[in-house]
């Protein structure tokens, strides 16, 4: 062996609940969430999260929980209990019905929308936690990231273009 092994856990990224649609398939993710209902036979949570607030209804997502049912304990699975959910974002169709309604006409339709499907690799109980606080402390958090990573990619910029200058400025044989 050559050194230490480097085959280490991805890390995952912590988000809301409505990121879900976002991430791509594969991808690790860390959330809080509000278990609404638990369908035992199938092995699934659904969940959701009324962030941001000026959103018309709660983020939904689905989560499978058959990879960690054995080592969760059982009182988790209550409805109505905060949840910490870290998983990976699977593909799959997996739709809930929700009633719209179309400005021009008064009757309403059912409009199938995908629910994001994660498969639970850990699932802990949120405790007595500020939701609140929770959120504000997540999204500065968040506006942070997305801060570091604008100026990473301007240095990267500024450095290739530096490249780009010093090689225009040597001379060819």
């Amino acid at each position: 062996m050559n050194g230490p092994s480097t085959s280490a856990p991805a890390p995952s990224t912590h988000i809301f609940v409505h990121e879900l649609r976002r991430q791509r398939t594969g991808s690790k993710v860390r959330f809080l969430c509000y278990l609404r209902e638990y369908d035992a036979a199938k092995g699934q949570l659904l969940v959701e999260h009324a962030y941001p607030h000026d959103a018309t209804e709660p983020a939904r997502a689905s989560i499978d929980v058959n990879m960690v049912l054995e080592t969760a304990r059982r009182d988790l699975m209550t409805d109505g209990r905060w949840l910490n959910v870290i998983g990976y974002v699977l593909s799959g169709p997996q739709e809930k019905k929700r009633k719209s309604t179309n400005a021009g006409n008064a009757q309403s339709t059912s409009k199938e929308v995908p629910l994001p499907i994660v498969q639970a690799v850990l699932l802990w109980d949120a405790g007595a936690i500020n939701v609140d606080e929770y959120e504000r402390v997540l999204q500065k958090h968040m506006e942070v990231r997305a801060q570091a990573r604008v100026m990473l990619d301007n240095a990267c910029k500024a450095e290739a273009r530096k490249e780009q200058e010093k090689k225009a400025t040597i001379p060819k044989p």
